[in-house]
C-alpha cells in the first residue's frame, strides 16, 4: 500500500514539474503510465466476486460514466488510505451484463487533473481493463480515488 502511495507521489511531482503554467496537463500525459506489475499483471487484479463487495444499488444511464476519462467513478477514500483498497471491492462488486464474473487487471495511471483533495493540487485517474467470457474486446474503466461521488455500476455491466 504504501509503495503505491510513493508511485502515485511520484508521477505527481512528475507530472506537476512538466505542465503548463495554467496548471493544464499536455494531452501527451494522458497515456497510460506503467503500473504495479505482480506475477506480470497489473496490481491490483482479482475477479468479480472474489473477496470483499460492496452494495451498489443503482446503475448509471450515463453512457459515458466510468469509460470516459472525462467522466471517470468517483470512489474517494485518498485521504484515508483507502483509495485502492476500495477500488477493489468496487471491481470486486460488478458483473458482465448476463452476470459473467469480470477479471480486472490495473494497467496504470493517467490524466493528471487539477483537485484540492489530491497531493500538492494534482490527481490521477486508475486505468482498469476488464475482461469476461464472451467478449470481444475489453473494458477500459477510469477510476478517481480523489473525489467522491455517487456509486453507480456502469452502463451495460451489473451487480449482484
Amino acid at each position: 500500500m504504501k509503495s503505491l502511495l510513493v508511485f502515485s507521489i511520484s508521477l505527481l511531482l512528475m507530472w506537476g514539474c512538466a505542465s503548463n503554467a495554467s496548471n493544464t496537463p499536455e494531452t501527451s500525459s494522458d497515456k497510460v503510465s506503467a503500473g504495479i506489475l505482480v506475477n506480470g499483471k497489473g496490481f491490483p487484479h482479482n475477479i468479480s466476486g472474489h473477496g470483499q463487495t460492496m452494495i451498489i444499488k443503482d446503475i448509471s444511464k450515463d453512457p459515458t460514466y466510468g469509460y470516459t476519462k472525462e467522466n471517470p467513478i468517483k470512489l474517494g477514500g485518498f485521504k484515508d488510505d483507502n483509495g485502492s483498497i476500495l477500488q477493489q471491492v468496487y471491481l470486486n462488486s460488478i458483473y458482465g451484463p448476463n452476470g459473467e464474473n469480470i477479471e480486472y487487471e490495473r494497467r496504470g495511471s493517467c490524466c493528471p487533473y487539477y483537485t484540492p483533495n489530491g497531493i500538492d493540487g494534482f490527481g490521477l485517474l486508475d486505468v482498469y481493463e476488464l475482461k469476461f467470457n464472451g467478449m470481444k474486446e475489453p473494458i477500459i474503466l477510469y477510476i478517481t480515488m480523489y473525489e467522491e461521488g455517487d456509486i453507480l455500476v456502469p452502463k451495460d455491466l451489473t451487480t449482484h
